[in-house]
């Protein structure tokens, strides 16, 4: 019987809640945590001049018609391991950290012929930088961006903005630290003269963008051609004025269902045919002046932070998406 492949990560809740519909309608399936799957299963790659088969357990590739990559979890340097004081250790977890992306890399190559939720390959491809130019090239609008390691650059494009800008990491946001202490790499306001006291002429290459005043923020699930958004009243409240993922837990923003214009809409779902996606989570703000402008897509994004307060119930409807392309 074909069998759907979920790739995900252990302990995510959003995984948990679209198997329980596949169980509800009968499905066969296998779940992967990708960050378990050295310690707790059994994977083999058998190549020689005729064929190539992966085998992950009992299951070779070809019993998988549908792939759904929903996160790609943390790589635990632990479970190959002894713990050391050694002074190569660091050096070892690294190179081992680049031997399991390979690995991951191969395994995802051997789904050729099945049919994929959030294709891997078309999520490694897609940095910020080519989102802004896909997004800009399908007639979304974007903010103003200056990627540079230079500190005269950086001087130069905040004076042409005449107003606040926002640092951004070209890759995910970050959350790391102690057991004590948390630190966020994650946008941030910057002053006008923020440069003009850094003392490196040259820096890490990073993403300035015009920080817009906006109206309300807009969290869009996107699911095969289809968009469930959200507007988020995060302007409202100064801890979250800059992103609303600096969440106030003690006052949540406001979450309520929006309809977005047949406009967006369409460039939306060319986008998203440009980057090669069919699912995703995208982020865009309406500002006080009407622009509906494009900041990032996360492909492998939360979507019941959507499909709760919006009662879009996408949890089923991703069940039925991979049901469907079983047929």
């Amino acid at each position: 019987m074909p069998m759907i492949l979920i790739l995900t990560a252990h302990g995510d809740h959003s995984t948990d809640q679209t198997i329980d519909w596949l169980n509800y309608y009968n499905v066969q399936y296998q779940r992967i945590n990708i960050d378990d799957l050295l310690a707790n299963h059994t994977v083999a790659y058998s190549i020689d001049h005729n064929h190539s088969e992966f085998t992950i357990d009992q299951h070779q590739t070809s019993d998988f018609k549908v792939v759904w990559f929903r996160k790609s979890g943390v790589f635990r340097s632990s479970d190959l391991m002894l713990q050391s004081k050694n002074i190569l250790s660091d050096q070892l977890s690294s190179f081992l950290s680049f031997e399991y992306t390979a690995f991951i890399q191969a395994l995802t190559i051997s789904f050729t012929k099945a049919k994929w939720l959030c294709n891997i390959e078309a999520v490694n491809s897609l940095d910020k930088t080519k989102q802004l130019i896909l997004a800009s090239k399908a007639g979304l609008d974007i903010p103003e961006s200056l990627i540079t390691n230079d500190r005269k650059q950086a001087i130069a494009f905040l004076q042409k903005l005449k107003g606040k800008s926002i640092i951004k990491p070209l890759a995910e946001s970050e959350i790391f630290g102690t057991p004590e202490n948390k630190y966020s790499i994650s946008p941030k306001l910057l002053s006008k003269d923020f440069f003009r006291y850094f003392k490196r002429k040259k820096f890490l290459p990073s993403l300035i963008q015009e920080y817009l005043e906006k109206d309300i923020e807009l969290r869009i699930f996107y699911l095969d051609s289809e968009c469930y958004a959200m507007a988020i009243f995060s302007q409202l409240d100064e801890q979250t004025k800059v992103d609303y993922r600096n969440y106030n837990f003690k006052k949540p923003n406001r979450f309520v269902p929006y309809n977005l214009p047949k406009t967006i809409l369409k460039s939306i779902q060319c986008f998203m045919e440009y980057a090669g996606l069919n699912t995703g989570s995208i982020d865009m703000i309406k500002t006080k002046s009407g622009r509906f402008v494009f900041l990032e897509v996360n492909p492998k994004g939360q979507y019941d932070m959507v499909s709760n307060p919006c009662n879009y119930f996408l949890e089923e409807k991703i069940a039925l998406s991979l049901i469907n392309k079983l047929n």
